[in-house]
């Protein structure tokens, strides 16, 4: 029997339009993770089916991860090969953890965020959900497309940013985590 293929699962999220009015929109982020879908099937070969779009108002934190949980997390196995892209507005927020020297933590934003008890995505949030993505399969990449992206650069001069949310959160869910032990070259985490 031929040894079997590893899976390759992706999660795309694209977000232009968002629920604040206090969050500016932007242009070509759907266009993005809609090359992204075509470059994943066209020159990497993952099925169609395995790969999961969030767009706009699709893009809730809720959704978003539920689908690294349901999608990513709970799909994955040892060996197989796993894409997120997120490409929107990245910022930041206030540090309740304690981890953070500047008391900001990075963050995603989603859709819904800076609406009445919906806050931005935190990277301990998304250091929660990479480990325990990391602990089925080591052939992960994420892709941010977004500003406070972590150590990622790009090119340009075009700055696509928005204020850090200044109301305190709530306490960080089960699954974040906060620990600065495990932190790769790129101030990543994990390597």
């Amino acid at each position: 029997t031929p040894p079997s293929q590893p899976a390759k699962l992706a999660l795309l999220i694209g977000v232009d339009k968002y629920k604040s009015a206090a969050v500016r929109p932007l242009q070509g982020a759907v266009n993005d993770i809609r090359l992204m879908r075509d470059v994943l099937i066209g020159k990497f070969g993952i099925a169609p089916e395995n790969i999961k779009m969030l767009a706009n108002e699709q893009a809730t934190h809720k959704a978003i991860v539920d689908a690294i949980k349901d999608h990513l997390i709970a799909k994955a196995n040892k060996g197989d090969v796993v894409v997120l892209h997120f490409s929107g507005h990245g910022s930041q927020m206030k540090d309740v953890s304690g981890d953070e020297i500047d008391k900001l933590d990075e963050t995603l934003v989603p859709y819904d965020s800076r609406t009445d008890g919906v806050f931005d995505i935190s990277d301990d949030e998304i250091n929660g959900l990479l480990q325990q993505l990391t602990k089925k399969t080591k052939n992960v990449t994420f892709i941010f497309d977004s500003c406070h992206s972590g150590a990622a650069s790009r090119g340009g001069n075009a700055v696509r940013q928005i204020e850090p949310d200044p109301r305190i959160p709530p306490a960080p869910p089960d699954y974040a985590i906060s620990a600065r032990e495990a932190e790769g070259d790129a101030d990543f985490r994990p390597t």
